[in-house]
């Protein structure tokens, strides 16, 4: 996880993850959320992290950085065990 902590760009204020209610279950959201947050926090204090459960949605995660410029990457292919490398790829996008 440090490595998505250290390559956050400098601007990014908010990461909004918008997935359904089952997918959040299935892909063990909460849990790696609550073990990323920590050193994200202590690169970025400002940062906010957002799990948004909706309904007939396709998953997707948006970045907002300064200026409100926002990225959104969907989330289709992703499982527990990529979700990481698959956040760090994204990240190292957003450069």
């Amino acid at each position: 996880m440090s490595s998505i902590a250290r390559a956050l760009p400098v601007t990014l204020r908010e990461i909004r993850f918008i997935v359904s209610s089952s997918r959040v279950t299935q892909l063990g959201l909460t849990e790696y959320l609550n073990t990323i947050i920590p050193p994200l926090y202590k690169v970025n204090p400002g940062l906010k992290v957002l799990l948004r459960e909706c309904e007939g949605v396709e998953d997707y995660v948006i970045f907002r950085s300064a200026y409100g410029r926002e990225d959104r990457f969907y989330l289709e292919h992703v499982d527990r065990t990529n979700l990481d490398q698959i956040l760090s790829q994204v990240v190292a996008d957003l450069k």
